[in-house]
This record gives structure tokens, C-alpha cells and sequence, in this order.
């Protein structure tokens, strides 16, 4: 059976943070330590970066290197725009995923489903056990792949668990091949795969932006017991102002309060121009969403928030945080602890410098936070039981 590698270290790759964190993703990837920090120390902007990548990529495919190929290719892939053929390197980098995986899902047993949503479908990939301590269901975020979290559904698996990953509205192919966006009602793609399968008596990780979206699902559907959450996030319209810088977010802030389109999207596209972090993020969203311009985006992610129904929230809830994340600030966190009081527990776990997973999603040390996840989980089942037998339950 093929072993299950998570490579563990962090590297100070470059001053940005965000392109640091993309060459330490990479590095995860698959992609050489070295190739990756020569290609950083010259890495000046997104152009560059993405044409470094090309480069990588091809010398990868050249000499063979499958894993490295697909790691360079999903560094550059994130950063192109639907314009510029985002869509056509994603199935290229599927393409390559699914054959050098083959072997992984036969020795995992690994089944794929199709769940019918709305006029399309959830594609679903899952491996179960015979007798299972629980059931897991995972899914990404604003970026991420299904076939990404591949290795850690199966690490769940091989603790004993039954795992099943799935890619929602705005994720994957379900907006590159069906065009469906995001919806913030995410208990519905969710309640969609608990009802296919049966499940009950569910565990439901949420990674980066899924640390909202388990929320949002958990608040609505009662056959959700517990959730995780790696990263943390109440709402993703205060994260997305909170990343500006100062003057900005309150010219932004005023410009929304007036209702004045014109001026969020001179303002927004002023940022887009002046700082890579925001060009990506605002044209991912215009993506995933099904948006035109940043003002409509910015409507959109108001929705997605946990403020509203935050005291519906009564499951265990555990939360993974890098203590280092790039993305979030520490008024952040403060306010996640705020406002899930209702949660019938609340446990907080901070990944620091010292395990190598302090980043955003401990992309330096996913084992970690997996193994957190579990041993979570596994002590909350066995309180659980002890409650409902001494009757406080």
C-alpha cells in the first residue's frame, strides 16, 4: 500500500507574504527546495512568478518528474486568470493528478460519486470502513481542489474512519465544468451528500474559507455532531476589507455605505493594480462567484458570515490556527471566540513555529493538524458516550 507523505518544514522564501506562502505550498507540492528558492529570490511580481513556474513545470516534465510537474503547474495555474486560460490549466493539472494517483485510490479502495445539485452534480470522493469509529466529511474553500485533500481524507481513513471529500458550488469542476458559483447556503451542497449517503452522526472539517462555510452548515443541519474548522473566519466581507490597507478600507468602507458602485470599483481596481494579493484574490472571487466587478462580489460576501446565526451553532467545534497566518489578523480570532458561545464545546488549537505549521492551513505540517482533528475528535465521541450513559447528555 502507498505510503501517505506530508512533508513538514517552512522556509522564509520571499518578503510577501502571500508569494511566500504560495513557494512554501509548493514546496508541498512536491516542488524541489531548491528550484523553488532560486526561482523566489527573483520573483518580483505575478508575471514573473507565473512565467518562473512555466519554466519549472516544463524542466519537470522534461526529465520526468511527475510530481514536481504537477506542483509547478498548480503554483502558476493559481495565479492565471480566467482570461489568460485558468480554466484549461486546471484540467491539465486534473489530468495529471488522476494518473499518478491511480495506484494511491486502489490500494485505499477510493470510490467517486456524482451527487445531483440544482442542474449539475457534486462530484464526491470517498473511502469507507468496514466499522468505522465515525464519519468524516471534508471540503476546501475559496481556491482549493477536492483531489487536493485527497491525502488527508485518507490519513482519516487509515485512523479508522469513514471519509468522503466533495467539491461544492464555486470549487473545481464544479464552476469550471457545470459554471455553478458559490452559494453561502452551504448546508445545502453539504445536506445534498449527507442525504445521498445516509449519513448521520457527522464530523465536518472546513479548510480556509470552509472554516465559514462548516459553520454556515453546521447552524442548519442537525445531522452535523461535530466541526473543525482550519482557520479561522466569521465573515468573509470583514476579512476581505481587514486585508486592505487602512485608507483604502475606509474610503472603501464609506463608498459602500453610500452605495456607490463607481467609486468600490475605481477604488478596488486601483488596489488590484498596486498590490498582487489583492488582484488575485479579487479575480478569484469574480470567478467563483459568477460576479462582474468587485462591487457585486463585495455585496455577495456578506452573506457569507456566521454572525446572524452564530447562537444556532450547538455542535463541538474545534478550530486549527496557524499561529502565523498571513491572512487573518488577531482581532479575527478574538471575534470567532466571541461570537461561537453556543457552541456546545469550543476547543482551540494553535499550530506554532516550533511544529512548522504556523502558516495559513499549517501547509507547513498537514499531518499535525490532521492528527489534531483526530485525536479531537475521538476524545469528544468517548465524552459523548460518558455523558449519555450518566445521563447530562
Amino acid at each position: 500500500m502507498e505510503d501517505l507523505y506530508f512533508p513538514v518544514g517552512i522556509w522564509d522564501f520571499h518578503e510577501d507574504g502571500n508569494f511566500n506562502f504560495q513557494f512554501n505550498r509548493t514546496v508541498a507540492h512536491g516542488g524541489h527546495l531548491d528550484e523553488v528558492r532560486e526561482m523566489a529570490a527573483k520573483v518580483t511580481d505575478i508575471p514573473s512568478y507565473v512565467r518562473l513556474m512555466e519554466e519549472a513545470e516544463e524542466k519537470a516534465r522534461q526529465r520526468g518528474d511527475r510530481k514536481a510537474e504537477m506542483a509547478y503547474l498548480r503554483a502558476h495555474e493559481f495565479f492565471t486568470t480566467a482570461e489568460q486560460g485558468k480554466a484549461q490549466k486546471y484540467q491539465r493539472w486534473k489530468k495529471l493528478f488522476y494518473e499518478s494517483s491511480e495506484q494511491l485510490m486502489k490500494d485505499y479502495r477510493v470510490q467517486y460519486a456524482e451527487v445531483p445539485y440544482e442542474n449539475g452534480f457534486l462530484p464526491v470522493m470517498y473511502a469507507v470502513n468496514e466499522n468505522p469509529k465515525g464519519v468524516v466529511v471534508l471540503h476546501g474553500g475559496y481556491d482549493s481542489y477536492y483531489e487536493e485533500h485527497l491525502k488527508i481524507a485518507l490519513h482519516m481513513f487509515r485512523c479508522g474512519y469513514s471519509a468522503y471529500i466533495f467539491e461544492g458550488p464555486g470549487q473545481g469542476s464544479v464552476i469550471y465544468e457545470q459554471g455553478i458559483p458559490f452559494t453561502h447556503e452551504w448546508y445545502r451542497p453539504v445536506g445534498a451528500v449527507l442525504d445521498y449517503f445516509g449519513l448521520d452522526d457527522v464530523a465536518l472539517m472546513g479548510i480556509s474559507l470552509g472554516s465559514v462555510l462548516c459553520k454556515i452548515a453546521a447552524a442548519k443541519e442537525p445531522r452535523i455532531k461535530y466541526i473543525c474548522g482550519v482557520g479561522f473566519q466569521t465573515d468573509l466581507y470583514d476579512s476581505t476589507i481587514a486585508r486592505m490597507p487602512k485608507r483604502c478600507a475606509e474610503q472603501v468602507t464609506d463608498a459602500v455605505e453610500r452605495g456607490d458602485r463607481n467609486a468600490v470599483n475605481d477604488l478596488l481596481h486601483a488596489l488590484m493594480d498596486s498590490q498582487p494579493i489583492y488582484s488575485w484574490y479579487l479575480n478569484q472571487g469574480l470567478l467563483v462567484f459568477g460576479e462582474e466587478t468587485p462591487y457585486d462580489y463585495l455585496m455577495k460576501a456578506r452573506d457569507f458570515s456566521v454572525k446572524s446565526i452564530a447562537d444556532e451553532i450547538r455542535q463541538d467545534y474545534l478550530l486549527v490556527v496557524g499561529q502565523e497566518d498571513h491572512f487573518f489578523t488577531r482581532a479575527m480570532l478574538l471575534e470567532e471566540i466571541e461570537y461561537m458561545k453556543s457552541a456546545r464545546s469550543f476547543t482551540m488549537r494553535v499550530v506554532t513555529p516550533a511544529e512548522k505549521g504556523q502558516n495559513h492551513c499549517n501547509i507547513g505540517n498537514r499531518k499535525l493538524m490532521i492528527d489534531v482533528f483526530m485525536a479531537w475528535l475521538e476524545e469528544t465521541k468517548r465524552e459523548h458516550v460518558t455523558a449519555a450513559k450518566e445521563g447530562w447528555l
